[in-house]
């Protein structure tokens, strides 16, 4: 019997970067439970379901075949998501304290074998926004978010932190409405003289009870320990 033996040539690089783009593995699609979920919301009108995940995706979902992702730029933490009730958008907080407005988008209509069809919905990034620093303040965690809360009528967007201040947005352009903020010098400066003596504003919490959607008016969110959202205090 005869044997055949070939001498094994070296690498070519030609050859090695055909077998890259012909083997190598890419994901082309994503179905079912997100992995590594850290925050949920729901909007009872649309009936859809939104989780947040630790690297930085969005999945949507609706009845059985209805599912959307999207993708923040940098891979940070979703920490919270609140859905504008009936409008197909919902707002997401990262781990990096940027704020972030999301909305289901229907593409270009198309002609399919002469059929016009809808263009396929997917889920947008819109706007972002990041509270600005405090002048005189070096540390950013004055302005840390802690809570994000929606008014009833979706077009304002309560914002407390870390440092016991809260700010407003107006919604859905993430413009900061500089005249309604209460910094925590303002907060402490309402407060009665035997409670304000020896003690400090902490951040920003919402109380038990208190919906997402809140009331119409604005006057009633004053941070301290007789509003829905309220700071919890300690002795310096």
């Amino acid at each position: 019997m005869m044997k055949f033996r070939f001498r094994r040539q070296g690498t070519d690089p030609q050859r090695e970067k055909i077998k890259q783009e012909l083997f190598a593995f890419n994901k082309t699609v994503e179905h079912g439970f997100p992995h590594q979920p850290s925050a949920l919301a729901f909007d009872p009108k649309l009936q859809l379901m939104a989780i947040g995940t630790k690297s930085g995706a969005i999945k949507v979902y609706g009845a059985p075949g209805v599912e959307f992702t999207g993708l923040h730029k940098d891979t940070t933490a979703v920490t919270q998501i609140h859905f504008l009730p009936g409008q197909g958008r919902l707002l997401s907080l990262l781990d990096d304290n940027t704020i972030h407005l999301w909305e289901l988008v229907a593409g270009v209509p198309r002609e399919v074998g002469g059929v016009k069809r809808e263009g396929v919905v997917c889920l947008q990034e819109v706007s972002s926004y990041t509270l600005p620093g405090r002048p005189g303040i070096e540390s950013c965690s004055a302005t840390r978010v802690t809570v994000l809360l929606l008014l009833r009528s979706c077009d304002l967007l309560c914002i407390g932190t870390e440092g016991g201040g809260v700010y407003f947005l107006e919604l859905p352009h993430l413009s900061l409405k500089d005249s309604q903020t209460l910094l925590q010098d303002q907060v402490t400066q309402s407060l009665p003289d035997d409670y304000r003596c020896g003690k400090s504003l902490g951040p920003v919490r919402i109380s038990s009870g208190t919906s997402t959607a809140a009331r119409e008016d604005s006057d009633w969110l004053q941070p301290g320990p007789g509003g829905p959202m309220g700071s919890e205090h300690s002795s310096c």
